[in-house]
């Protein structure tokens, strides 16, 4: 069930980050910094090019799910967080926090925070496995975060 729950989520990452790339999407629920919503800035983005955008998705272990949209400005992005229906997103919690870095969704590379650890250091040998989700790492989120992109790892797209 956790996997299931991962793998839709990327989905829907997949689905959310392809409208608003190709503008399909309301223009008010990403961007960089809008709202007075918490927000999650990632730092040290390295080997991208041209206009990408960073969509961020947090899930905790009930399977609650908060996402964001932000333009990769530099090595960063600042990322929004909302709820479903696009309001800022004030809560807090652990989350297990996974992302993608694009310009559209079919070359967009996904990434899941593991505090800079190697899948075999977490004790995960195959992301579908459906105990990977348990053995990730979650992050305490109380108001804006600071996160460095080395503490996240590529996963393959399936």
């Amino acid at each position: 069930m956790t996997k299931k729950r991962f793998w839709l989520g990327m989905l829907v990452m997949v689905l959310a980050f392809g409208m608003m790339v190709v503008g399909c999407g309301d223009k008010d629920s990403g961007g960089g910094g809008g709202g007075t919503g918490n927000k999650i800035t990632i730092t040290g983005i390295t080997g991208f090019t041209g206009q990408n955008m960073v969509m961020v998705g947090l899930m905790s272990e009930n399977g609650d799910e908060i996402m964001g949209l932000g333009p990769l400005s530099g090595s960063s992005a600042i990322v929004a967080l909302l709820n479903e229906d696009n309001s800022p997103w004030t809560g807090s919690g652990s989350f297990i926090i996974y992302m993608m870095i694009g310009t559209d969704d079919e070359s967009a590379k996904n990434y899941v925070y593991t505090e800079g650890k190697t899948l075999a250091q977490l004790g995960i040998t195959n992301m579908e496995d459906e105990t990977s989700m348990t053995k990730l790492p979650k992050l305490a989120i109380s108001g804006d975060v600071t996160i460095a992109f080395n503490k996240f790892i590529e996963v393959p797209n399936n």
